[in-house]
């Protein structure tokens, strides 16, 4: 059984919790169950006040608690006549847990003030204010409450599924139709493919799955003709045989005659609607002569003019120095009419270089800057990569100069040495570092123009320094090191 003291120690320490504390405390004449029971009932029952009662801390304990903390494990003390043994256990585990509580609680609120504070000391000193605008005030959520509404909309969305799902199962509650479905699939033969009784072109166009829809224009309001030509049959229409033509009569071929006149001297051609019922001599005579006429019309047909629009009609008329001058001084007059507007000083500075530059293009403003920026890294890039190669070229390593180098490690030569020589290497380092500050010193010390002036002390007080310094160097001696203070 271990004492009070050291369960405490070891309720800190985080080796045991509140629960096994409080049932190790107790007695060995009263039972375990009965005082953990009244040790929970406590801790239900304490009060939230984090102040201590006068009664409850350690400077007014009671007699038998001071003697039960005291004394070794194996004391018990004597109990007085007017307490039994069940009052005495609920009085000490009441009174020690209390205490116990309201130490815990008085600690995490100092810990929580001086956070606080801290905190408060921080924003004192931090200056730095952002500029934020309204929607991003609005916008900023703590991230627990943004969680929070994630969680809570993916719950009322899986309850509307749910209650979906159940509306779907009450629905097919209520129909009672169930048909009957063979067990086989089975369909009548003429819609199998056979491919034996199919020709080669449906083969070729299953066999291809055309795609293809073209976007057709329909026909448009106005046209009535082709209205009515879309509405005849078309089976009717190829079908039909040819009406055979009448003999024309004398007074019509004279017409025609006339009209095959007009049409010449116009230079436009005109022919009968068709030539199947005349012999092919005369039909191809006919091709003689209307090639003819238009060869003679091509030749005879006079060279395109050009068409002159107004506006280049009159800058044909003036001449280019004139219609230069003209644009000069309206640029003049504009750049006259244009006011400075106040408070502008700028005057850039143009070199003679930067007059005789092109003005920079579209497309120079545009990406040319990015584009130069990009070369120049490219270049500078292979520039460090020419280099590179040029220093790890194999004649560097197999010249003769490097014959005789030799590592200053040396840790595959001679690894033993190698600890000795770096601490070498080190004390060699540091006498350097000591005489660079000892020169240092000896300049300030040249550079300084105070000469004190000291007396030569009596020979009795330089008997008392001595004295004083032998006895503070065996104090030091003999002086044990100092514990750690407790934190």
């Amino acid at each position: 059984m271990t004492s009070v003291a050291e369960l405490i120690e070891q309720l800190k320490e985080g080796k045991i919790t509140k629960e096994e504390m409080i049932e190790k405390v107790s007695l060995p004449f009263f039972t375990q169950s009965s005082l953990t029971e009244k040790t929970l009932t406590c801790v239900d029952t304490v009060p939230d006040d984090t102040h201590i009662s006068q009664e409850n801390s350690p400077d007014h304990e009671t007699e038998f608690e001071q003697n039960y903390l005291i004394e070794d494990e194996d004391y018990y003390p004597r109990l007085p006549p007017s307490m039994t043994p069940k009052d005495y256990s609920d009085s000490l585990s009441s009174n020690f847990l209390h205490r116990q509580i309201q130490w815990d609680l008085r600690r995490s609120v100092e810990q929580e003030r001086l956070k606080a504070q801290q905190q408060q000391i921080i924003k004192k000193n931090c200056t730095f204010q952002p500029t934020t605008n309204i929607i991003s005030h609005e916008i900023i959520e703590s991230p627990f409450e943004r969680l929070s509404r994630i969680k809570e909309n993916f719950r009322l969305q899986k309850l509307r599924e749910e209650q979906e799902r159940m509306k779907e199962e009450e629905e097919l509650r209520g129909c009672t139709f169930k048909p009957e479905i063979n067990r086989t699939e089975i369909q009548p033969r003429y819609l199998d493919a056979n491919e034996q009784r199919m020709s080669p072109r449906l083969k070729l166009m299953l066999k291809d799955q055309c795609t293809f829809a073209p976007k057709v224009k329909g026909v448009a309001k106005g046209m009535k003709s082709v209205k009515e030509y879309v509405k005849q049959d078309p089976f009717e229409r190829l079908s039909k045989p040819k009406e055979i033509e009448e003999p024309k009569e004398p007074e019509e071929e004279i017409n025609s005659s006339s009209k095959q006149s007009i049409v010449s001297s116009t230079g436009y051609q005109e022919y009968g609607d068709s030539f199947s019922s005349r012999p092919f001599f005369e039909r191809q005579a006919l091709y003689e002569l209307m090639k003819i006429e238009k060869k003679n019309y091509y030749e005879n047909m006079p060279a395109p003019a050009p068409m002159i629009c107004e506006r280049s009609k009159k800058l044909v008329k003036k001449e280019f120095y004139e219609r230069n001058n003209e644009m000069i001084e309206k640029k003049l007059k504009t750049l006259k009419n244009t006011e400075k507007p106040e408070g502008c000083t700028f005057q850039p500075k143009i070199t003679k270089k930067a007059k005789l530059k092109k003005n920079r293009s579209f497309a120079e403003m545009c990406h040319g800057d990015s584009k130069k920026r990009e070369e120049n890294i490219n270049a500078k890039k292979e520039e460090i990569n020419q280099n590179f190669r040029n220093f790890l070229d194999s004649g560097l390593f197999q010249s003769k100069r490097y014959t005789n180098v030799t590592s200053t490690i040396k840790i595959l030569d001679d690894p033993d040495s190698y600890v000795a020589r770096m601490k070498d290497q080190q004390r060699i380092s540091e006498q350097r570092v000591k005489s660079i500050i000892e020169e240092r010193e000896k300049q300030e010390l040249a550079e300084c123009t105070h000469a004190p002036i000291t007396i030569d002390a009596p020979s009795y007080v330089k008997q008392i320094a001595r004295n004083m310094a032998m006895l503070k160097a065996e104090r030091a001696a003999n002086q044990e090191p100092k514990k750690p203070e407790w934190r």
